[in-house]
């Protein structure tokens, strides 16, 4: 999987720590997640309803996230985390509680440190992969190429509101809402999501309204679902 295209520099910092996240969806119970910081800006622990992750940092280049149950403090799963030279996430694998590895994820990022692929390996059970191939247009991530094992199966496309920049601390293709471990993310803020087949079929749709505070940053953003015929709503608390 290759990728290039023109991008330009995200016009940016982001300053604000996300401390709390709160999803509802279609009027159902709160799913909610907590972060937590050390001095240097990193996360300690990240608290879901029922588990709780803890990063342990062992180099420059590389860090371990241990998973455990709320209910009973038993570890579920680990992560070994290997970085480059500017503190992007290249490699996440995978770990069960006995410590055998059972997944991975690999990223590849280009010359202007927006990333332009990843790729999941099962390693354990049934030999699996499942890729993507990222596009990019001035700064906006536009439109995403999906494969299972090496066969293109979809195609995702954003759009855009080019008034507005992005200062949500996820950046697309990231596995944890960090602003700088997984590259550059969209230089604006993105409002519609449709995902196609091979055929050109629709096969998903979100639609997003944001809210942002006086700083810029979402406060909160509707996503709506036109074919499924509901809508979640997603909340931020910042420190």
């Amino acid at each position: 999987l290759i990728s290039c295209k023109k991008e330009s520099t995200k016009p940016y910092t982001v300053t604000k720590k996300m401390t709390k996240l709160v999803y509802v969806y279609n009027g159902g119970s709160p799913e909610t997640q907590t972060y937590s910081y050390d001095a240097q800006g990193r996360f300690t622990q990240i608290v879901y309803d029922n588990n709780t992750e803890s990063f342990v940092y062992n180099s420059a280049t590389s860090f371990t996230v241990t998973t455990r149950k709320n209910s009973d403090n038993s570890i579920t799963s680990i992560k070994e985390c290997s970085q480059d030279a500017t503190g992007r996430i290249t490699k996440i694998l995978f770990k069960n509680a006995g410590g055998t590895p059972t997944s991975s994820y690999d990223y590849t990022y280009n010359a202007e440190g927006y990333m332009v692929q990843d790729l999941y390996t099962q390693i354990s059970g049934t030999p699996y992969t499942s890729g993507s191939e990222y596009f990019l247009t001035d700064g906006n991530m536009t439109s995403i190429k999906h494969y299972d094992n090496g066969v293109h199966v979809s195609t995702s496309e954003w759009t855009y509101d080019m008034g507005k920049l992005n200062k949500e601390q996820w950046t697309y293709g990231g596995y944890w809402p960090s602003a700088t471990w997984f590259g550059k993310g969209s230089k604006n803020i993105g409002t519609t999501y449709k995902k196609r087949d091979t055929s050109n079929t629709l096969t998903w749709h979100t639609e997003l309204t944001w809210q942002l505070d006086t700083d810029g940053y979402a406060s909160s953003v509707n996503k709506s679902f036109p074919l499924l015929g509901t809508q979640g709503t997603q909340t931020y608390t910042y420190q």
